[in-house]
């Protein structure tokens, strides 16, 4: 451990995230996968229930993607409001592209179906997932407020967040270029026929929001 350091702690998910945030520690282009999650409809719920059930649901919701995410080896970033960001970097898990994809799907997939385990009393409640791939992300750690995250910067980035957006109805959506990093057999283990996907650009999905035109438009993406 480098001098001045503090010690890792000893809970095994706190460890782990310190672990990896280690990783980070220096400025630097990384490979990874990218994943962003959010609550559908949350100000339409937020008005339905009382602000303390409201606090236990996104409190049971960050518990989930943070758990998720660790569990698949990536790295969690921003919590903001009732969404949160997280990577899957290649050069954590194997140096292998197809592995980063593959778990980034694999955590998509379980926050978007354990919706239905978040305490609130609405059945409806629904995450919708997006994920994406950047091969030349600019990713470092931050300490802000007390609060140890990543910062990445880059197109892909960008790209993602709306390809969140316009995944409605408590689905997850991956890019075409997070989809064709996967081989043959990871694709077959998640189930996915690659060559039978039929995509969908974020501009045809985004109906009337501007934002997601604006900054992702053009990215195909399919349901995972």
């Amino acid at each position: 451990m480098a001098a001045g350091r503090a010690p890792l702690p000893e809970h095994p998910e706190l460890r782990a995230i310190a672990e990896a945030m280690e990783v980070v520690a220096v400025l630097a282009r990384r490979a990874a996968s990218i994943l962003f999650a959010d609550l559908e409809a949350s100000g339409e719920i937020r008005r339905r229930i009382s602000s303390r059930t409201y606090f236990d649901l996104v409190r049971g919701l960050t518990d989930l993607i943070d758990t998720q995410v660790i569990a698949q080896g990536g790295i969690v970033g921003k919590h903001a409001g009732d969404g949160a960001s997280a990577l899957f970097l290649v050069e954590q898990l194997g140096h292998s592209e197809f592995e980063a994809a593959g778990v980034a799907i694999h955590a998509a997939r379980s926050i978007r179906d354990r919706a239905s385990e978040l305490p609130a009393p609405d059945p409806d409640v629904r995450i919708d997932v997006g994920v994406h791939s950047g091969a030349t992300l600019m990713i470092r750690q931050v300490a802000t407020g007390g609060c140890l995250e990543f910062a990445g910067f880059g197109d892909e980035m960008n790209e993602a967040a709306p390809i969140q957006d316009v995944a409605t109805g408590g689905t997850a959506l991956a890019s075409k270029s997070l989809m064709e990093r996967l081989d043959a057999d990871h694709a077959s283990e998640l189930g996915l026929d690659l060559d039978g996907l039929s995509y969908t650009t974020v501009g045809t999905l985004a109906a009337s929001s501007a934002k997601p035109v604006r900054d992702a438009g053009t990215i195909p993406v399919a349901p995972i």
